[in-house]
C-alpha cells in the first residue's frame, strides 16, 4: 500500500496570499555561506526518496516541493534567510 502525506488544503496559503509574499531567495548553508535558494534541490531529494521506496514519481516530488516551499514561506518573514 502506498501512503502519501498531502497537506490539508487549509494549511497551504491561498493564491492571493502567495502572490502577496515575496519568495525567499537565499539560504544559509551549514558552513555559514549564504547562497541562492534552489527549489530543485528539494525536488531532487524528495524524488530520490520516492524512487528508492517506489512510492511516487518525480512529478509528485515536484508537487510536494511546491507544498513545502509554500508552507515555509507562509511561516517566515519576507526577508528571512533560511
Amino acid at each position: 500500500m502506498v501512503r502519501r502525506h498531502v497537506m490539508a488544503p487549509e494549511s497551504v496559503p491561498k493564491d492571493a496570499e502567495r502572490k502577496r509574499r515575496e519568495p525567499f531567495t537565499r539560504i544559509a548553508k551549514r558552513d555559514g555561506r549564504i547562497v541562492p535558494f534552489d527549489a530543485s534541490k528539494i525536488t531532487a531529494a524528495i524524488h530520490k526518496a520516492g524512487k528508492a521506496t517506489g512510492e511516487f514519481s518525480e512529478r509528485t516530488a515536484e508537487e510536494f516541493t511546491i507544498q513545502v516551499v509554500c508552507l515555509v514561506q507562509s511561516r517566515l518573514a519576507p526577508d528571512a534567510i533560511l
